[in-house]
């Protein structure tokens, strides 16, 4: 697209009201928050002409229609529809991530016989920190002129919210006695993270080798994580111990070094889409899973634990149609009939995450072991997969890519359209309905690889909305970053960790609320970093402003805070503990907006 380059050439005073008049020039510096300083006539044309106001990546040009899809007095519908598809897109975003991605990543792991403390901070790990990992991604895909705000606003920010909000709610429910080492262990980790990207910001810039170093971090810690579990576990034989091999037995005060592994989940078998720990629920289990066990509605799938049971209608009695269109439903019928929610507040989120299941569905085959006897084997739609799930994929990668001419007339989708369909042919001769084939678990691969370009071209849009909703407002990246990034990623283990500690292992929701966001931040930063060095060859200039400082300065304190009060109350958390964290919280919310409006001058 040739872009006209534009600038303020002159301002004309016609009476007493200030025109903004446009001409050519071949100065092609400015920036798309300058749309505010032209009358309102001109900002479409503003807009349309400015190249900073275009997005690389992504599928929609937000900017534009805001300012030229409708009238200008329309503004306020424009920003309303933008935020209702902001949040239908979190919402599918934590369902392609959790009923999805997660899914495949634990049948991977089983299929790769990876033991559980590798698979649970490895692949695990990885599926439940999905959102705010390729969050981060694209805000570095999305970088310009060095403004990495979105970044560290959104895994600081979130960092921020899970060490104070979810974790002063979760010691609100009650007092417990929380996990002494696994709490040390990951609170050093994290100070320590936060004061080197602190470093790295101050310098402004990021080279290949402090990138990776975060890798290299991650891996320490993960050894660190294994090699202290192997020590207890020795240390226990020692002292004739019987390991803890308990699935069910609620946690006591004296069971202080139960779960500590971030991330493992223990025997791989699961409990109502849960994977139990040897020692305790896995830290990191999938993010808003059932509320608790009496079938209570799951907010991320929208229907109860009953209603996830498979309803096998494959044994000759349905038709392949029949079949196949229960398979792709996003609705259960059963259990939209059973809902007595008093407001309907259960049908009308089913409905809203209706259209985003129902594409999910169609495109990343899903390998569940929690769902028996099939663990979700539908041949009609599996043999679907087959052909739809490869030109999606390449579509989703790059769609310059997937049109490309292998030869005259020949794209190349075709050949992935091909391959799919003689792939469909073998499945279908191979496999019956009534039973999951030998090589079903082959699958979950596939769903791994659609969950990855379904979770990175969420988080795309998501952050292109930001994007635009920060020019429209006047309100920077990093506040972005911090505030609706950092809820919407961040929501989801509020409900997780909460429900957690309602269900007796608060233990657990605390110790997921500071390894979550070490993960995410180790891998968030070193990941996108790594990769834009690499390809530039060089180093990658950043701005460090004064929100970024005070948002620095407001996670190191409310690590540095935890990291003595805990100790000093021996590590017995209680309700006050917990209301000190939001009230922190609160205030560091506040000042932070104070410091954006310029109304505390804080400078770097």
């Amino acid at each position: 697209m040739n872009l006209l380059k534009l600038s303020v050439a002159t301002t004309v005073l016609s009476g007493g009201h200030q025109l903004l008049v446009l001409a050519d020039n071949e100065d092609d510096t400015a920036e798309c928050s300058d749309v505010h300083k032209y009358n309102s006539s001109w900002q479409c044309h503003f807009v349309n002409s400015t190249k900073d106001c275009y997005s690389d990546e992504g599928y929609i040009q937000y900017i534009v229609f805001i300012y030229c899809s409708l009238h200008r007095s329309l503004l306020p519908l424009a920003v309303t529809i933008l935020i209702i598809w902001l949040l239908f897109l979190f919402i599918a975003l934590a369902i392609a991530a959790d009923n999805f991605f997660c899914p495949s990543l634990e049948v991977i792991a089983k299929v790769l016989r990876m033991s559980d403390n590798i698979a649970g901070v490895t692949l695990l790990a990885f599926g439940n920190g999905a959102p705010d990992v390729f969050s981060a991604i694209s805000a570095v895909a999305n970088m310009k002129n060095g403004d990495v705000g979105m970044v560290f606003g959104a895994l600081l920010g979130a960092g921020v919210f899970l060490t104070t909000v979810v974790a002063g709610a979760v010691t609100l429910v009650g007092s417990f006695h929380a996990m002494e080492r696994p709490f040390l262990r990951d609170v050093i980790f994290y100070i320590g993270t936060v004061f080197f990207t602190f470093y790295l910001c101050h310098s402004g810039r990021v080279t290949f080798a402090e990138a990776i170093s975060y890798i290299g971090a991650y891996v320490v810690y993960v050894v660190v994580v294994i090699v202290g579990r192997l020590i207890y576990r020795y240390w226990q034989r020692m002292r004739n111990l019987p390991s803890p091999i308990i699935t069910e037995v609620p946690e006591s005060d004296d069971d202080r070094e139960g779960n500590e592994n971030p991330g493992t989940r223990g025997s791989m078998e699961s409990s109502n889409g849960h994977l139990r720990h040897n020692g305790g629920i896995n830290e990191r289990s999938p993010l808003l899973g059932p509320v608790d066990d009496t079938g209570e509605v799951d907010l991320r799938d929208g229907v109860s634990d009953q209603e996830e049971e498979e309803v096998v209608v494959s044994d000759g009695s349905a038709s392949v149609w029949v079949e196949f269109l229960h398979a792709i439903s996003p609705i259960d019928v059963a259990g939209w009939n059973r809902r007595k929610d008093k407001f309907h507040l259960g049908r009308i989120y089913a409905v809203f995450k209706a259209p985003g299941l129902f594409v999910l569905k169609l495109t990343v085959p899903l390998v569940d072991y929690s769902k028996r006897p099939k663990h979700n084997w539908s041949k009609p739609l599996n043999v679907f997969h087959c052909v739809i799930t490869p030109v999606f994929c390449v579509f989703a990668a790059s769609s310059h890519f997937a049109l490309e001419n292998l030869c005259p007339r020949f794209p190349m989708f075709v050949i992935f359209l091909i391959a799919g369909v003689i792939l469909a042919i073998v499945v279908f001769l191979t496999s019956h309905r009534d039973r999951p084939p030998v090589y079903h678990s082959a699958f979950a691969f596939f769903g791994f690889i659609s969950g990855i370009m379904w979770i990175k071209n969420i988080a795309n849009e998501i952050v292109n909305i930001l994007q635009a909703a920060g020019v429209v407002f006047s309100i920077s990246n990093t506040v972005l970053g911090l505030t609706f990034l950092a809820w919407g990623n961040s929501i989801s283990d509020l409900i997780s960790d909460v429900s957690m500690a309602r269900r007796g292992r608060p233990r657990t929701g605390l110790s997921a609320c500071f390894g979550g966001p070490l993960f995410n931040t180790l891998l968030g930063i070193g990941i996108p970093f790594t990769y834009a060095t690499y390809q530039h060859k060089s180093f990658i200039s950043i701005k460090f402003t004064a929100i970024q400082l005070f948002l620095f300065i407001g996670l190191a304190f409310s690590l540095i805070s935890s990291l003595v009060v805990v100790p000093l109350m021996r590590f017995r958390l209680k309700r006050m503990y917990g209301i000190y964290l939001i009230v922190l919280y609160v205030i560091f919310l506040t000042l932070a907006l104070l410091i954006e409006r310029d109304v505390i001058h804080w400078t770097v």
